[in-house]
């Protein structure tokens, strides 16, 4: 389970909770995403990784698409995270059409 507490409330109210999967997260659109990951970087907290929704007749859908990176006791570790996360989103969002909600492990 993700812990909540290192996300402000008015970041959580934008995200879409993906109960209806089973998942008791939040997945925010791409620009929100990244707000969050800039908020987690400048705490120096890696992200691990992330899943990938898709909006589709009004209704969030899985992709089944994600990215991931190994953990690391490298003190760089956290810049390398933010830096996969970040790529990866700007990519998909480039590649592929569509209104794409994006999960983060931390």
């Amino acid at each position: 389970m993700i812990n909540y507490d290192l996300i402000p409330q008015f970041m959580i109210d934008k995200g879409v909770s993906l109960r209806k999967f089973g998942i008791f997260e939040y997945a925010w659109m791409a620009k929100d995403i990244n707000e969050i990951i800039d908020i987690l970087y400048k705490k120096k907290i890696p992200i691990l990784g992330g899943d990938v929704y898709k909006m589709s007749n009004g209704q969030i859908c899985q992709t089944y698409d994600s990215w991931y990176i190994n953990a690391s006791d490298e003190c760089d570790f956290y810049i390398k995270s933010y830096e996969k996360a970040m790529l990866y989103i700007l990519d998909y969002e480039e590649r592929n059409e569509g209104q794409f909600f994006y999960t983060i492990v931390y």
